[in-house]
């Protein structure tokens, strides 16, 4: 019985592919959207205040982190092209790892997002939510599409066409 599972595929087209992975932006975007505002919401109006010079060691460590997430950014452009030139020609590998690097970089964009939320609780200062929306604006901009998935992995005129049918599925 458990041979039968293990040859079966599901097939899904890229129009369910790029459905799943907005599904999956969205829904972590709300999560720290959610988060910051109900961390907006509990804290005392007279404790908010909006200042570098206050909490220098944790703005160090998020301007620190910022700089990571984005030299992340650029970081994953480049395995996403070397990974596209390896699979030139394998549509569901490109899709697969595509999917992987996407989930990946927004989870590494909300994670510092968190946690400016998080000092923002401890400390009132409005300079962590803003850093978080900062974020949260920047997530928003990795949202996928099909012309960035045809971009980001340099499909060939083969590839754009093979991707462009959606009456046939891809198998996973």
């Amino acid at each position: 019985m458990n041979n039968q599972y293990r040859n079966n595929t599901v097939t899904i087209n890229p129009k369910t592919y790029l459905k799943t992975l907005s599904l999956i932006h969205i829904a972590l975007m709300s999560g720290i959207l959610i988060f910051g505002l109900v961390a907006l919401y509990v804290t005392p109006k007279n404790n908010l205040y909006f200042s570098f010079s206050n909490d220098m060691l944790f703005l160090g460590i998020f301007i620190f982190i910022l700089m990571i997430v984005f030299m992340f950014g650029l970081v994953f452009k480049s395995i996403l092209k070397q990974n596209a030139k390896k699979q030139s020609n394998d549509l569901n590998q490109s899709l697969i790892q595509y999917q992987t690097t996407l989930i990946i970089r927004i989870a590494l964009i909300e994670g510092p997002s968190l946690f400016g939320v998080v000092v923002f609780l401890l400390s009132g200062n409005l300079i962590f939510l803003s850093g978080s929306a900062l974020l949260l604006t920047y997530m928003y901009f990795q949202k996928p599409s099909r012309e960035k998935i045809i971009k980001e992995l340099n499909f060939g005129n083969d590839l754009i066409l093979e991707f462009e049918k959606f009456e046939e599925g891809i198998n996973y």
